[in-house]
């Protein structure tokens, strides 16, 4: 008689669990956030521009700075909106003025200073790219080029 009122009760718990809803926070920003983004701001500033808690906190070996993650989405238009006919219609999209984020998840880090606990400067997965780029030309500028033009010159 136990083991059957013990059966049911579990499956009343299991039943009740499965009818739960999931409850999702928002632990991504927008690229509108981060530009609000300066120097010298604290974490609960960070957080509050931002609008989400850091995602990951890493600490620096060498300079014992913070470095923290925040994931951020771009905003982007549905490109499936059709007319009140059903069929799609392109200009639709270019009325359309409600945004979507993306789902494609993008990272921001934020360095914060060891001894202040202030932001010291931010970089996004982009920037990141974008600097090895620069890096590669200024070193061309800085070294190469004045070779190459000493050489033409003599």
């Amino acid at each position: 008689m136990k083991t059957v009122k013990n059966l049911i009760i579990c499956s009343a718990l299991l039943s009740l669990m499965s009818c739960a809803k999931y409850v999702s926070t928002n632990y991504c920003t927008t690229p509108e956030n981060i530009w609000k983004l300066e120097k010298d701001m604290s974490l609960s500033q960070i957080n509050a521009t931002l609008g989400v808690e850091p995602y990951d906190i890493y600490i620096n070996d060498q300079s014992h700075n913070k470095v923290l993650l925040y994931k951020y989405r771009l905003r982007t238009q549905d490109p499936s909106i059709t007319n009140l006919s059903g069929t799609y219609d392109e200009g639709a999209l270019r009325n359309q003025e409600e945004l979507f984020l993306s789902r494609d998840e993008k990272n921001l880090y934020v360095v914060l200073d060891s001894k202040t606990n202030k932001m010291l400067q931010y970089i996004t997965d982009a920037g990141r790219s974008d600097a090895f780029d620069v890096q590669v030309r200024a070193f061309y500028f800085k070294n190469v080029l004045p070779e190459v033009i000493n050489k033409q010159v003599k």
